[in-house]
């Protein structure tokens, strides 16, 4: 035999000789279970009995198929990326209309008990200011955040209170 020693194949069988499951497994880069999966939908392979053997053109049309799969398994996690945030921003912008609604409803409950005596409470850019008139004394009170919409609360019933006396 010119090709090489007895019982080796020569040369040009060399690229057709199929590989195992396994062997296609470690190719392809994925683990024998990964190829069960990919084979599901690309049954790319010939069997002969219960095994499956490979050939170059299926090894071929596998990784140009698992490709495919990446990329659109990257749309799809770019996909469920965006709607997540999407989603996280809705629960957010959610969130800040109930605080948002909570808050004017507390400050209507107070403006209505101070209502007799002319006092308000309003948000004002760094925390909460009480203004209006008790009896004939005029009263302005700022109250910072955090905190302060429940100290003017306090101080409106304090004042009130003590009015009523």
């Amino acid at each position: 035999m010119e090709d090489g020693m007895p019982g080796e194949l020569p040369a040009w069988a060399q690229e057709l000789v199929p590989i195992t499951h396994d062997d296609a497994a470690k190719v392809l880069g994925v683990n024998k279970w990964q190829l069960y999966e990919l084979l599901r939908e690309h049954p790319h392979y010939e069997t002969r009995g219960r095994k499956r053997l490979f050939y170059p053109e299926h090894i071929k049309a596998l990784r140009e198929a698992t490709a495919v799969d990446m990329r659109d398994r990257e749309a799809a996690a770019m996909g469920r990326r965006a709607w997540k945030q999407a989603k996280a921003s809705e629960r957010l912008v959610e969130t800040q209309r109930r605080d948002r609604e909570r808050v004017s409803e507390r400050v209507q409950k107070v403006n209505e008990l101070a209502r007799c005596n002319t006092l308000a409470m309003e948000p004002y850019d760094r925390g909460w200011l009480v203004k209006g008139c008790v009896g004939k004394v005029r009263v302005r009170k700022r109250f910072p955040d955090p905190g302060g919409q429940e100290a003017a609360a306090l101080y409106i019933r304090d004042l009130v209170e003590a009015t009523r006396h």
